[in-house]
């Protein structure tokens, strides 16, 4: 089984109450009649089954039902982890190769706020008709004697998707938003347009991707900020993050371990252009001499402009010591109009700490007003420190 890789069809036995997947509190006695004595110890000490090394990749798996299940398989400890989105519901798996009887085997316990809820069982399959020798997962799950089937496709190998992201992806549809009585705020640019409606936190909206139209599916963090999962024709494009802003924002759409962005304003009127630009994943130079001490430096000459503020970095909270590089443009009245990352630059890939600095940046940040100097170019490093 060792070496195994990225091939597969899954079978589950999930021993839950209902059939609706909103469950009771299992009780693990119930479980053991269905486990071999292995089984059973991981049965009882599930939360030692972890896999410790963050580098080892999950793949993603969904339906038209929404279904989603992410998998990782550490081959040193034999140890795997797992999720299963359902309903709108999220379990956790923990477990381990090997404990079942039969060859080839995963055994896992299904657990929901650290609760038993159900056990799980599957196997890889090679696919010899599929052009990447698998297709996808296929699922077999058993609740009170019952057997129900479902099919699952692979979306991704999500090695650069966090939690966050998978659960975002996994829930999209419970975010939709009757677009009529509500605002719809446009914005576009040469290449993209991109609109949203939002009704008590839930967002909904479209881009367009290459002439066709993509939905969008989200909430409001907080902040300004938003964040949703992006969908074209059922098949998930990655997670999308952006800020409000009457005139110009930044949108950041993460495919994968791929970063796109894109720089696009505010319109009360959508253009007939239907093309996504490809937006790169950030500009290089033009940093001049960069002060980062204490935190904050800036670099440019920005035709002259001054930075007449620090942004308070105080609130935003990281594990890791990092630095991150941004473009600002500003207008006459020394206002910062829109913000985009420089990833080529920052030493961060985590958004959601990207995005709090964009945010704190375009609140706060203030440069010198010059009348008629139209929109100018600076650039910003925000250091911080682990906390």
């Amino acid at each position: 089984m060792k070496g195994m890789k990225n091939l597969f069809i899954v079978s589950w036995a999930l021993f839950l109450v209902n059939s609706n997947c909103v469950c009771q509190i299992v009780n693990q006695k119930s479980l053991e009649q269905y486990c071999n004595q292995n089984e059973k110890k991981i049965l009882k000490e599930f939360n030692k089954y972890i896999v410790s090394d963050s580098t080892i990749p999950y793949q993603m798996f969904m339906n038209n039902s929404n279904e989603v299940f992410v998998f990782q398989y550490d081959e040193k400890s034999d140890k795997c982890n797992g999720k299963l989105i359902q309903n709108g519901n999220t379990y956790q798996v923990y477990g381990s190769y090997g404990a079942s009887e039969s060859e080839g085997t995963f055994f896992g316990v299904l657990t929901e706020n650290n609760q038993v809820k159900g056990i799980i069982r599957w196997y890889y399959f090679i696919d010899e008709n599929s052009q990447n020798n698998y297709d996808g997962v296929s699922l077999n799950r058993i609740e009170n004697g019952k057997d129900f089937s479902s099919n699952l496709h692979l979306i991704s190998t999500a090695t650069c998707y966090d939690e966050y992201e998978i659960d975002m992806i996994g829930t999209a549809e419970k975010y939709r938003v009757n677009e009529k009585g509500f605002a719809v705020n446009y914005y576009q640019a040469d290449h993209i347009n991109f609109s949203y409606s939002e009704s008590d936190n839930y967002v909904q909206g479209n881009l367009t991707i290459k002439g066709s139209k993509c939905d969008v599916y989200g909430i409001y963090m907080g902040e300004g900020m938003y964040f949703g999962s992006v969908w074209f024709n059922g098949n998930s494009k990655g997670v999308l993050y952006w800020d409000y802003s009457d005139s110009c924002i930044v949108l950041t759409n993460k495919i994968d371990c791929k970063t796109f962005e894109s720089e696009v304003c505010k319109t009360e009127k959508p253009s007939n252009n239907t093309l996504f630009g490809s937006g790169g994943s950030g500009t290089n130079g033009g940093f001049g001499n960069d002060a980062s001490s204490g935190g904050i430096g800036s670099g440019g000459n920005g035709a002259g402009r001054v930075r007449l503020n620090d942004p308070n970095i105080e609130n935003i909270e990281t594990n890791v010591n990092c630095t991150v590089y941004l473009k600002l443009t500003i207008n006459e009245n020394g206002e910062v109009v829109s913000a985009s990352n420089i990833s080529s630059k920052t030493t961060t890939t985590d958004q959601r700490l990207i995005n709090q600095v964009i945010s704190v940046v375009k609140r706060e940040v203030k440069y010198n007003k010059e009348k008629g100097t139209g929109l100018v170019t600076v650039f910003l490093t925000v250091k911080l420190n682990a906390k």
